[in-house]
């Protein structure tokens, strides 16, 4: 009996904190508007002579997305990954005048261009609703930890089993910007929860955009024929 009511609470306390309106969460866990004062929440091994970082701006130059280092009008979540097949990809939702938007960018180094220049193509999609809905769809998320996770540098034992994987996250508000990167997030042999939790949100953006996984499959054909 006590085994039935526990399991009970727990789909109570799921199916509650799914209808929950998830900008107050967002707003309650982050502290959002709380200071005036610009925070930053960036590990210490980022910085401007570092390699990570600079990768970073170049990635969002190249896409030809803002910077969003010193915070955003808008809340801004970017979601940075790369492809099994050599492609990259960052999905971003944005909440604006109390609407929700999302978008995806996948992009490629062309075939004569350098990493270190911009010789890339862009395809950026336009996505409708997810398929549960925002609210269900922002509340799962920040259940599986979009907003809290660690970054690779403060987990302990962190081990990085691919050199060319990348998987970061960044958060932007008003005078708020967070940034993380969990590279190892698709390595099924990963036994870091961080990492888990990471593929886990990565699988939700596929499942609730399928839109995504259809241009992941056109641009990879693409690529495998040339």
């Amino acid at each position: 009996m006590k085994a039935i009511i526990f399991f009970l609470l727990v789909a109570c306390m799921e199916s509650c904190s799914r209808t929950q309106d998830p900008i107050n969460r967002i707003n309650n866990k982050l502290k959002i508007g709380s200071t005036g004062i610009l925070r930053k929440d960036i590990p210490e091994v980022y910085n401007d002579s570092s390699a990570s970082w600079q990768y970073v701006r170049r990635e969002t130059s190249r896409v030809g997305l803002p910077s969003i280092e010193n915070g955003s009008e808008s809340l801004e979540i970017r979601v940075w990954e790369h492809l099994e097949w050599g492609g990259r990809m960052v999905f971003v939702i944005r909440y604006k005048d109390s609407i929700w938007t999302a978008e995806d960018y996948i992009y490629r180094i062309l075939p004569n261009g350098r990493d270190d220049n911009d010789s890339i193509a862009v395809d950026i999609i336009r996505l409708g609703k997810p398929k549960t809905g925002w609210d269900v769809f922002m509340n799962k998320q920040i259940d599986k930890g979009l907003l809290v996770l660690k970054d690779k540098s403060t987990i302990q034992g962190y081990f990085i089993h691919n050199e060319f994987s990348y998987t970061a996250v960044e958060i932007a508000a008003k005078n708020y910007y967070r940034y993380y990167s969990l590279p190892s997030a698709r390595e099924l042999t990963s036994k870091i929860k961080e990492d888990k939790a990471m593929l886990e949100i990565l699988d939700l953006i596929n499942n609730e955009f399928p839109e995504i996984k259809s241009q992941i499959n056109r641009y990879s054909k693409t690529r495998t024929n040339k």
